[in-house]
């Protein structure tokens, strides 16, 4: 199966409890299963509490960083939904509280999922703001680590945002392929070198805080600090020629398949200078998806 591009005009974005729903045997086990812990994420980010709290509740800091679209409004009491609609994918939350710029908080009722909450606390810090993520509600342990996973490329792309590329307009985008695959396959295909070369470029890309350097194959360089390296999931990398960032991300969508492919975004780069790029990573996910054999391959 070839890798599908996604239109790059726009950013694209799904988190793994969306894949999790494409299987309604998976939507009755989560229905059974005991909440488990929530998610609890902590990062800073070198900028004011203001600042960063524009981009949780504008909706147009929000698409330079998160989903595609937004309907609603952030304030007390409102509804709003994020859209990726590429992907055609939704999420809808009603607003439980919004104290600019200290707290927000969001209850979300999937269907056929227990009652979710997505709660941000900002607090001012030597230089910054303290982020706090946390995501209550999961039930099933693949989606919550799949969830997670996606939550820690999300808020460094936030960071990533807010510290750098303040007010510029994110061109970027998804492009994906369904593999036939175990999760911990692919992610030697996303770091160690001999699994690089099948697809991506030469090169390594070691653990979070160190330097990725990766020769692409059909020309040109990622060059950056490794932001994210969930092992068995995704890896999230600042790319530094591109004015941006990539992530290589995973969604299990079956026991032996997920979607496999790259997330991208520059906040320098015009479509015109992204177009070719996207190109170029559609083929490397080509690659990426025939290096393990597509679905009916099992």
């Amino acid at each position: 199966m070839r890798a599908t591009a996604v239109a790059i005009r726009a950013h694209r974005w799904c988190n793994s409890a969306s894949a999790g729903r494409l299987s309604s045997a998976h939507l009755d086990a989560l229905t059974r299963d005991t909440v488990l812990p929530p998610i609890d994420i902590r990062l800073f980010i070198a900028a004011p509490p203001e600042r960063v709290w524009s981009c949780w509740t504008d909706n147009e800091e929000l698409t330079n960083w998160f989903p595609d679209r937004v309907e609603g409004s952030c304030a007390p009491g409102g509804r709003v939904v994020y859209h990726w609609d590429a992907l055609a994918a939704q999420l809808a939350f009603d607003v439980r509280r919004a104290d600019p710029p200290e707290r927000l908080e969001l209850v979300a009722a999937p269907p056929g999922q227990p009652v979710q909450t997505q709660r941000v606390d900002l607090r001012a810090s030597a230089g910054g703001t303290a982020l706090r993520l946390v995501h209550a509600g999961l039930t099933d342990p693949d989606v919550r680590d799949g969830t997670a996973a996606g939550w820690q490329v999300s808020l460094q792309l936030c960071k990533l945002y807010a510290e750098r590329h303040t007010g510029r307009r994110r061109i970027g985008g998804w492009i994906l392929g369904l593999a036939t695959v175990d999760l911990p396959a692919i992610h030697a295909r996303y770091t160690a070198p001999e699994g690089l070369a099948t697809w991506l470029g030469t090169g390594e890309i070691g653990d979070a805080g160190t330097l990725a350097s990766v020769a692409l194959h059909g020309g040109g360089r990622l060059t950056g600090p490794v932001l994210v390296r969930v092992p068995n999931r995704d890896v999230c990398v600042r790319w530094d020629e591109f004015g941006g960032a990539v992530a290589f991300r995973a969604f299990r969508v079956a026991p032996r398949a997920a979607l496999v492919g790259v997330q991208f975004a520059s906040w320098e780069r015009s479509e015109a200078d992204v177009a070719p790029v996207a190109r170029q990573l559609a083929h490397a996910v080509d690659r990426l998806v025939a290096s393990f054999g597509g679905p009916g391959d099992a």
